[in-house]
């Protein structure tokens, strides 16, 4: 349901589900702000849900047939199949043919901080923030440590934060609410995440990378600022600024935790296990993430 069809010129009151009036107040927003009907988040938003229903819908379809009883992955799986069939006998040639892994497997991200900072590890998987994490509380130093983007080219994960409003919000709250996350995380300069200065005054660590929010005068001014205040060799994550110009940036996708913890197990097999068998352990997690989706 878009802006006009939830009539936004209409006064809110109490009985409408907070989820709905703060659309509408985000609506109202947008078209005072001249925001286009098709640029509207929600659209999009739309469509996404379209398309996931009929990615249910046709995982339904196929769990009725002979896919059910058999591992063999269906034709339209079968790309991603051989893909994971990859990565996994590469895991497993690192592990236990060149050793490049080491014997000790199955770490938490803790263990690897501890080793990074100690300067026993050489590359681990991590975000930006993991780096005063790692000098802060396990012993590094800013000049050891540096970025790479994320291999293979294809994209990477974002993340973000979810701001709750209370039910019992009025218009002006929810309008108030959205104003003072606009100016805490969104004004270049300024607020939570934009003032660099007082960050440094701190001594909080500026210019870690982070995605670019902004686009034109207010990136310009931005990262003019974040340079301006830099304490951190910034040279050390030029190449993910780089390679992050050329990737996909994609949101985490529905159901994806619950699909990790059924990949968790095949690869923690492939490091621990030097017969384990690659095509059945696929198999068994395609089978799962079937019954994940389509319960999704």
């Amino acid at each position: 349901m878009d802006c006009e069809q939830r009539g936004v010129a209409a006064e809110l009151d109490h009985e409408i589900p907070i989820a709905d009036r703060i659309h509408r107040v985000l609506c109202q927003l947008w078209l005072a702000s001249g925001v286009q009907h098709s640029e509207q988040p929600g659209d999009e938003l739309a469509v996404k849900r379209q398309r996931r229903a009929g990615n249910r819908a046709a995982t339904q379809r196929a769990n009725h047939g002979a896919r059910a009883a058999l591992h063999e992955p269906l034709p339209i799986a079968r790309q991603h199949f051989d893909v994971g069939k990859q990565v996994l006998r590469q895991l497993h040639d690192m592990r236990w043919t060149d050793n490049s892994m080491g014997s000790k497997q199955l770490l938490v991200i803790n263990d690897v901080q501890q080793l990074m900072g100690s300067g026993k590890l050489g590359m681990y998987l991590s975000a930006p923030d993991n780096i005063p994490i790692l000098v802060k509380e396990k012993g590094g130093n800013y000049d050891d440590l540096a970025l790479a983007p994320m291999p293979g080219g294809q994209g990477t994960l974002i993340g973000g934060d979810g701001y709750m409003f209370n039910k019992h919000d009025t218009p002006a709250q929810i309008r108030a609410g959205l104003k003072w996350l606009d100016s805490m995380f969104l004004t270049p300069g300024n607020g939570f995440l934009g003032d660099y200065a007082r960050a440094k005054k701190a001594n909080a660590p500026v210019g870690l990378p982070e995605p670019r929010l902004f686009t034109g005068a207010a990136d310009a001014k931005d990262q003019q600022v974040k340079k301006a205040n830099a304490n951190v060799p910034v040279q050390n994550y030029q190449a993910f600024l780089d390679g992050n110009q050329s990737l996909q940036m994609k949101i985490e996708p529905p159901d994806a935790q619950q699909i990790y913890s059924v990949l968790d197990s095949a690869v923690s097999a492939v490091l621990t296990k030097k017969d384990a068998n690659i095509d059945q352990l696929l198999g068994d997690a395609s089978g799962k993430i079937d019954g994940i989706l389509a319960r999704g």
